[in-house]
C-alpha cells in the first residue's frame, strides 16, 4: 500500500511539472527585448512602439462529432459501445475456448465455461439490440412528454 501511495504521490509531482503551455503571440512582428533592434531608441525618452493594424477574424469553434443532435450523439456513443464490446466479446469467446480446451473432460470446469459462454451470447444480443433499446427508451420519453421532440430532434 505503501508503494502505490509513493509512486501516486510522485506522478502528481512530475506530471504537472512536465506539461508545457503555448501561447500565440499576440504581435509577431514587435521586437521582444531591449536588444531586438540596436537602431531604436532604448529608455524612458524611446517612443512607444505602434502595434500592427491588421486584425485577425476571430474563430470558430467546431462541433468535433459532427452530429446536430442529442439522438446523434446518443447513436454515435452506442455504435462506439458496439464495436467496443463486439471485439471484447471475440476476445472473450477465445478465451471460453481455451476453457473448453482446459477442461479436459472434468464436469464442473465445462459448466463453468459453458456458463461463461451463455453470459457472452446473452451480452452479445444487448449490444445488437442496443440500438433498439435506445429508440423504445427516446419514443417512451417523447410520447410521455418528460421531453420535448425539438430538444431530442433538430
Amino acid at each position: 500500500m505503501k508503494k502505490i501511495l509513493l509512486i501516486a504521490l510522485l506522478l502528481l509531482v512530475i506530471i504537472p511539472g512536465s506539461v508545457s503551455y503555448a501561447q500565440e503571440d499576440e504581435n509577431p512582428s514587435m521586437p521582444v527585448g531591449n536588444n531586438a533592434n540596436p537602431s531604436f531608441p532604448v529608455g524612458n525618452d524611446a517612443p512607444a512602439p505602434k502595434p500592427p493594424t491588421t486584425s485577425t477574424p476571430a474563430q470558430k469553434l467546431e462541433n468535433p462529432l459532427r452530429v446536430d443532435s442529442i439522438e446523434a450523439v446518443i447513436f454515435l456513443a452506442v455504435d462506439i459501445m458496439i464495436y467496443v464490446g463486439v471485439a471484447f466479446a471475440i476476445l472473450a469467446i477465445i478465451f471460453v475456448g481455451f476453457k473448453f480446451v482446459m477442461a479436459q473432460g472434468n464436469s464442473d470446469k465445462l459448466t463453468e465455461a459453458k456458463q461463461w459462454f451463455l453470459y457472452i451470447i446473452i451480452g452479445l444480443a444487448v449490444l445488437i439490440s442496443a440500438k433498439v433499446i435506445v429508440e423504445i427508451v427516446e419514443n417512451t420519453l417523447i410520447e410521455s412528454g418528460v421531453v420535448n421532440e425539438d430538444f431530442w430532434r433538430p
